[in-house]
């Protein structure tokens, strides 16, 4: 049957649709620059990643290791020994990172197991790092780094790690989950800085 006319002059010819710009493609690298010193304690890596943390969120405040041990312990002679010399006993222990970022008035959660590797990325574009809680083969204690950065290629995303043991290290997603430093280490708790 045939439109008659009246009703075809009523018709409305859709006008063309205008393709939608697409999304501007992340960047293929990013960094934070978070300021990690080697650590000055066999055990502080808890300050000095909580220095380096504190010093991006806190600018233009900065903090030494020694303040953080200072803070976090209650001790005022954790540097009384001037590096290279191990700090005094009391000083050079473990400590837990949120409980160190707590003290310092950094805001962040944190919980078990990983982060995706978007999250990661999209924390990293918002100038925040992601600290990660590396453990180790035992004896060894947790060991606390920084995701500072990362950088695409066309096959992988190689993340941009601040160690104060080893200060700058680039590595795989796959290498920070399961075999960090090639040591058969696994990344097991996550801080998000907000």
């Amino acid at each position: 049957m045939a439109i008659p006319r009246l009703v075809r002059s009523r018709l409305k010819t859709p006008k063309p649709r205008i393709a939608a710009e697409a999304a501007p493609a992340p960047p293929t690298s990013a960094q934070v620059r978070t300021p990690v010193d080697r650590q000055l304690g066999k055990l502080w890596c808890w300050a000095a990643v909580g220095a380096g943390i504190h010093n991006v969120v806190k600018k233009p405040a900065v903090i030494s290791q020694c303040e953080v041990a200072k803070k976090h312990l209650g001790h005022t002679d954790c540097c009384k020994n001037p590096p290279p010399a191990e700090p005094p006993p009391g000083c050079n222990v473990e400590a837990a990172l949120n409980e160190v970022l707590d003290k310092l008035l950094v805001t962040q959660t944190n919980g078990s197991g990983t982060l995706p590797l978007p999250t990661i990325r999209s924390e990293i574009l918002r100038g925040r790092p992601v600290a990660c809680a590396i453990r180790f083969p035992p004896p060894r204690p947790f060991h606390f780094v920084v995701i500072d950065g990362y950088i695409r290629t066309p096959s992988e995303t190689i993340l941009i790690v601040r160690d104060p043991e080893q200060l700058e290290l680039r590595m795989s997603y796959a290498s920070l989950i399961s075999n960090y430093r090639n040591e058969g280490a696994a990344w097991q708790w996550w801080y998000e800085i907000a």
